[in-house]
């Protein structure tokens, strides 16, 4: 059984990981303009030019404290200074460490003002967090993109589930096809997820070529009752530290 914490825990003095463990870090990425500035120091040129494309400044802002709080988490775990940090992309655009010594695996996400940053050692890691919205077309959108099985157990459940079930079975989906390093490429309709939020995430069918189903593991983060929040890992893992950051706490900035 995998280890894992009801509760986020304080940030911890010692930042290390161990095999078979997976560190979270959950994040608010609204911040202070001094804070979003000194994150953006260390972010690379391209990095810069990416966070200044985007139309809305507020996800201009929240991409630049998630890039560079997970570029100062990596800076400590693998001792070297945040802007340092090299990252490449592979076929399917999954961003790893370049010619990194460390074994460190990270994945990334946010939903709206909350951001998610996991970190594993040699081991392949996927995460999504989802804030709940009712106002979607759940059903049109679950028909497009869930197995014909999903659906099925979807709309067999109580009306009162679907939308918790629902944004748990998209965050799920969405971790393994970041966990596989295909992304979309995958297609979200050619494997199977646990759908119902009564049970504990899993993965029940995946393609041939991603090997058998039993080497993918599934857990819930406790993300609260309006964002669904899965970890999806390739191996078998003991356990997952939670951690609640608060960004400027890596800066020698205040808010």
């Amino acid at each position: 059984m995998i280890e894992t914490p009801g509760e986020w825990g304080e940030f911890p003095v010692a930042r290390n990981l161990k095999s078979g463990h997976v560190d979270v870090w959950r994040l608010n990425l609204e911040v202070s303009t001094a804070t979003e500035q000194a994150f953006r120091m260390v972010l690379s040129p391209e990095e810069i030019e990416r966070a200044d494309r985007f139309i809305r400044k507020e996800h201009g802002l929240r991409f630049t404290v998630g890039r560079g709080a997970l570029r100062y988490l990596l800076g400590q775990y693998c001792s070297l200074d945040p802007s340092d940090i090299e990252f490449s992309y592979g076929e399917f655009g999954k961003p790893s460490l370049t010619e990194s010594d460390h074994g460190i695996q990270f994945n990334v996400s946010n939903t709206s003002s909350l951001g998610a940053i996991s970190l594993t050692l040699d081991q392949s890691v996927g995460v999504d967090i989802e804030r709940n919205r009712e106002r979607l077309e759940l059903e049109k959108l679950a028909r497009r993109y869930f197995s014909p099985t999903e659906v099925e157990v979807l709309f067999a459940l109580d009306t009162e589930q679907i939308v918790r079930a629902f944004y748990r079975c998209w965050s799920s989906k969405e971790a393994f096809m970041k966990v596989s390093g295909r992304g979309l490429s995958l297609g979200l309709n050619r494997f199977d997820v646990e759908v119902d939020p009564a049970q504990p995430p899993r993965v029940l069918r995946v393609p041939e070529e991603l090997g058998p189903v039993d080497q993918w593991e599934m857990v819930a983060l406790p993300m609260g009752d309006e964002v669904a929040g899965v970890l999806a890992l390739e191996g078998r893992i003991e356990k997952v530290n939670l951690y609640a950051l608060d960004p400027a706490s890596l800066l020698n900035v205040s808010d």
